[in-house]
């Protein structure tokens, strides 16, 4: 991953997290699946992102959603 791609996917990770603390969570949950979604060919994986969705999900109370993103999240996670 290209550094400015990096700053750009940290740069919507803080943004994410901001709109959750203000209580804007609806944002927070679209800001964040951008950040996964950038990431969801690339080989770096980074479960951090999907768990923090998953959070944002529970706390928008879309249970479904965020047991479905902590499955994806395991299923990319490499064999031992």
């Amino acid at each position: 991953m290209t550094t400015s791609k990096a700053d750009s996917l940290e740069q919507l990770r803080k943004v994410a997290q901001q709109r959750y603390l203000e209580g804007k969570v609806l944002d927070a949950i679209q800001i964040q699946l951008q950040v996964v979604n950038q990431q969801k060919d690339a080989e770096e994986f980074a479960r951090d992102d999907y768990h923090r969705l998953a959070v944002y999900l529970f706390s928008f109370e879309d249970f479904p959603a965020a047991v479905e993103v902590l499955k994806k999240a395991r299923e990319r996670v490499p064999a031992d």
